[in-house]
C-alpha cells in the first residue's frame, strides 16, 4: 500500500474517535457526574431530614439561623437577632410565620410569601429529583464563571421562575447560580456563589453562599454545622396552637 494512501486511511479511521472526544456531554451525563461528586444520588435520596445551623449577614446585620427540613416537604426556619426570634414553617399544607415579640398568634401566609417558603421546602437542591418537583431542565452550554469553566443548566420551576446552575467542569460541583428577580423594587440579576464544600456522612454540602447584585455583596450565608437524619416530630413544622 502506498505510504500516502496508508496515511490517508489512518486519518479517516481516526476521525470518528476524535469527533467523539470533542462531543459535549449530555445533560444526563453532567447530572450523573454532579451527583457522584456530591457522594451519590442514592445517598442524597436517602436523607430523611436535615438540620443546619449558621449565620446570615445582610448589610450590617448578622442573623443566627437554624433550618430544619423533613421529607417529603416540611420546613421550619428560625431567625434570631439578639433576643428576638422569628419562626417560619411549612407542614406540607399550611405556611405560617410567628414573631411572638410582635404578636402572640401565628400568621398564616399566602400568595408570594407562602410560595417563597414552600419553594424552599424540598430537602434536596434543584438538580436532584427535578422531575418529581415539576421542574424542567435545559443544558444551556459552557460558560466562564469566576475564571473557571462551567456547564450552565437552566432550571424552570412550575411557577415559571428560571434559575441557572453552573457546574464546575473539573470538580462537577455547583459553583454558582443566577436568577433574575426583584431586588430593591426592580428586576435585577442575582448571582449566588457557592464554595467551601464540606463532608457530612459521606456527602458534600456547600458551607458558604454569597449573593451579589451588580457586583455588590447583598447576603453572606455561613454554615456552622449540619446534621442528617435527625428524628423530628411532625408537630415541629405545624402551625403553633
Amino acid at each position: 500500500m502506498p505510504r500516502a494512501l496508508a496515511l490517508l486511511l489512518l486519518t479517516v479511521l481516526a476521525l470518528p474517535a476524535a469527533a467523539l472526544a470533542n462531543t459535549p456531554p449530555t445533560l444526563d451525563e453532567l447530572l450523573a457526574e454532579h451527583y457522584a461528586a456530591r457522594g451519590g444520588l442514592d445517598k442524597l435520596r436517602a436523607i430523611e431530614s436535615i438540620e443546619v445551623h449558621g449565620t446570615q449577614t445582610l448589610g450590617a446585620r448578622t442573623l443566627g439561623i437554624t433550618v430544619r427540613q423533613k421529607r417529603p416537604n416540611k420546613l421550619r426556619i428560625e431567625v434570631r437577632l439578639g433576643d428576638k426570634t422569628i419562626i417560619q414553617g411549612y407542614d406540607g399544607q399550611s405556611a405560617w410565620r410567628l414573631a411572638a415579640f410582635m404578636q402572640p398568634e401565628p400568621l398564616l401566609l399566602d400568595g408570594e410569601r407562602a410560595e417563597g417558603l414552600i419553594g424552599q421546602a424540598h430537602l434536596n437542591r434543584n438538580l436532584v429529583d427535578f422531575a418529581a418537583k415539576g421542574y424542567q431542565l435545559r443544558l444551556a452550554g459552557p460558560q466562564d464563571v469566576l475564571g473557571r469553566a462551567t456547564w450552565a443548566i437552566e432550571v424552570t420551576k412550575k411557577n415559571g421562575d428560571v434559575v441557572t446552575h453552573y457546574l464546575d467542569q473539573q470538580t462537577h460541583l455547583e459553583l454558582a447560580t443566577s436568577q433574575v428577580a426583584m431586588h430593591e423594587n426592580k428586576l435585577q440579576t442575582l448571582w449566588t456563589y457557592v464554595r467551601e464544600h464540606g463532608e457530612v456522612n459521606g456527602l458534600l454540602f456547600p458551607f458558604v453562599e454569597e449573593t451579589q447584585v451588580g457586583g455588590q455583596v447583598t447576603r453572606l450565608w455561613r454554615v456552622d454545622g449540619i446534621q442528617l437524619d435527625v428524628p423530628f416530630e411532625d408537630g415541629l413544622f405545624s402551625v403553633p396552637r
